[in-house]
C-alpha cells in the first residue's frame, strides 16, 4: 500500500478528525458552563447512546460494507443493514424507556427517570446519520463523510458559543437538546446526499441468514468491546456519584481525540482488507498492517508525552473551573491506553478475514479482566484510579490481538517504529521534487 495513492481519501478524514479535535476544544468549553453532576447526567446518557449504536454498527451496518462490495448484493445488503440498524437501536431504547425507574435505583440517580423519557427521540434522529456515514465510508467518499460530520459538530459548536454569549450556563436539558438538534440536521442532510442514488431490495442472492452468521459473532465482539469504552460511565456510576462521573466523563472527553484517530485509521483500513483478503494479496495486507499500526503509534507516542509533560495541565486549567482539576490525574493515566489501540486495532484485519468469533473471544477475556479492575477500583473509592477499567480492557485485548496476527503474518513488534524512517524517506522524496 502505497500511502501516496491514497493522499486524497486520508485528506478528507484528516480534516474530519481535525473537526472532532476541535470539537473537543469547543467541548471543554460547554464543561466550563456546567456543573459536574449534570455534565455526568449527560455523560450518562451519551455513553449509553453510543454503546447501543457501537452494538448496530457491528451486525447491521458492518455487514453492509462487507456484503455491499458486490454491486449484485448491494441493495439486499443495505436494506438489511438499516432494518437491523433501525429495529436494535430503538427496541433497546424502549426497554430503557420501559426500566427507566429501576435503572434510576441501580444508578443511585433520581434523574435517571428523565434521560429515559428521552433516550428514544435521541436515538431515532441518530439512526439516519450513522446508516450514511457507513454508507459513505464503504465506498471510500470521505470527502461527503466529512460534511456530514461537519453538520454534526457545527451545529452543536454553534449552540454552545451562543449560550457561552447569552447566559454562560449549561444544563443536562440545553446539552440533550444541542445534540437532538445536531443528530437532526446531520441525519437530514445524510440522507438527502445519498437518497437519489439508494436502492433497496429483499430479491437478490443474498440472505439473511448469511448477513446473521457474518455479523452475529461480529456484534458480539462489537457490544463487548464497546463497554469498557462507553459504559464503563455507568458502572462509575454505581460506585461513585454524578459529579465523580462528571469528571471522569471530561477526561475521557479528551481522550476522544486519540479514539476519533483510531476510527479514522479502522475506517480506512478495513475496507482495503477485506479487498486484499479476497485478492489473496497477503503481502500488500501486511504491508498495509505495518503502516497503520507504526504511524498511529508513533503519533499517540509524541502526543502522550507532551501530555504528561504538562500539556493537559495547561488545557484543563486554561478551559475547565478548579472543580474538574482532578481529571488532570485521570486523564493522564487514560493516555496511555492509546500506545495500545494501535494492537487492539489489529482486530480488525481478523474480523476481514471473517473470523469474527476470534476477534469476539479475545473481547470476552478481556472484558473479564475489565470488570475485575474496575470493580475493585470502584469498592477502593479512589476516582483517581478509574482509568485502570479501560487500559487493563485495551492491555489484554492488545496482546491477543497482536499474537494472532504475529503468528499468521509475522508481524515483528520492531517493526512499530517503522513509520519515522518512513516519513523521513517521505519527506525527501517530496524535497528533492522542488
Amino acid at each position: 500500500m502505497k500511502i501516496q495513492e491514497h493522499i486524497g481519501k486520508i485528506g478528507w478524514t484528516i480534516a474530519d478528525k481535525i473537526v472532532i479535535g476541535v470539537f473537543g476544544f469547543v467541548s471543554l468549553l460547554q464543561m466550563s458552563m456546567m456543573r459536574p453532576d449534570e455534565l455526568g447526567m449527560w455523560g450518562l446518557m451519551a455513553s449509553i447512546n453510543l454503546w447501543i449504536f457501537a452494538v448496530t454498527t457491528s451486525f447491521g451496518l458492518q455487514g453492509m460494507i462487507q456484503f455491499g462490495a458486490k454491486e449484485e448484493t448491494r441493495p439486499k445488503a443495505d436494506f438489511l443493514g438499516l432494518t437491523v440498524h433501525t429495529g436494535i437501536s430503538m427496541g433497546v431504547s424502549l426497554i430503557i424507556l420501559l426500566f427507566r425507574y429501576p435503572l434510576a435505583d441501580l444508578f443511585n440517580e433520581p434523574r435517571f427517570v428523565l434521560i429515559g423519557l428521552y433516550f428514544p427521540l435521541l436515538t431515532l434522529v441518530t439512526i439516519p446519520r450513522y446508516f450514511v456515514l457507513k454508507y459513505l465510508q464503504r465506498d471510500y467518499r470521505f470527502r461527503e463523510y466529512f460534511f456530514v460530520d461537519f453538520v454534526y459538530f457545527g451545529a452543536v459548536a454553534v449552540l454552545i458559543f451562543y449560550q457561552k454569549f447569552t447566559t454562560n450556563h449549561i444544563d443536562f436539558m440545553q446539552c440533550l437538546n444541542f445534540n437532538l438538534i445536531g443528530s437532526g440536521l446531520s441525519s437530514l442532510f445524510g440522507m438527502l446526499m445519498i437518497i437519489r442514488e439508494l436502492k433497496f431490495s429483499t430479491k437478490t442472492s443474498l440472505k439473511f441468514k448469511e448477513f446473521a452468521v457474518f455479523s452475529f459473532p461480529l456484534t458480539v465482539n462489537g457490544l463487548i468491546y464497546a463497554l469498557p469504552r462507553q459504559l464503563d460511565i455507568a458502572v462509575v456510576q454505581i460506585f461513585f456519584n454524578s459529579s465523580v462521573v462528571g469528571i471522569y466523563y471530561s477526561a475521557k472527553q479528551l481522550y476522544r481525540i486519540f479514539e476519533e484517530a483510531g476510527y479514522a485509521a479502522s475506517g480506512l483500513i478495513y475496507p482495503s482488507s477485506v479487498k486484499l483478503i479476497a485478492k489473496g494479496k497477503k503481502e500488500e495486507l501486511k504491508t498495509l498492517m505495518v503502516k497503520a499500526a507504526s504511524f498511529l503509534f508513533c503519533s499517540f507516542l509524541v502526543v502522550v508525552i507532551a501530555l504528561n509533560l504538562g500539556l493537559t495541565d495547561i488545557l484543563i486549567k486554561l478551559f475547565l473551573k478548579p472543580v474538574f482539576y482532578s481529571a488532570i490525574g485521570q486523564f493522564n493515566l487514560l493516555s496511555l491506553a492509546a500506545l495500545l489501540l494501535p494492537f487492539s486495532l489489529m482486530s480488525g484485519y481478523i474480523v476481514a478475514e471473517g473470523k469474527s468469533y476470534i476477534a469476539a473471544k479475545y473481547s470476552f477475556i478481556s472484558l473479564i479482566g475489565f470488570f475485575i479492575v474496575l470493580i475493585a477500583v470502584g469498592y477502593s473509592g479512589n476516582a483517581q484510579l478509574i482509568p485502570l477499567g479501560i487500559i487493563s480492557f485495551q492491555l489484554i485485548f492488545g496482546i491477543y490481538s497482536y499474537r494472532y496476527i504475529h503468528k499468521n503474518y509475522d508481524f515483528k513488534l520492531s517493526t512499530i517504529f517503522q513509520a519515522i524512517p518512513d516519513s523521513f524517506h517521505f519527506i525527501k522524496k517530496i524535497l528533492k521534487k522542488k
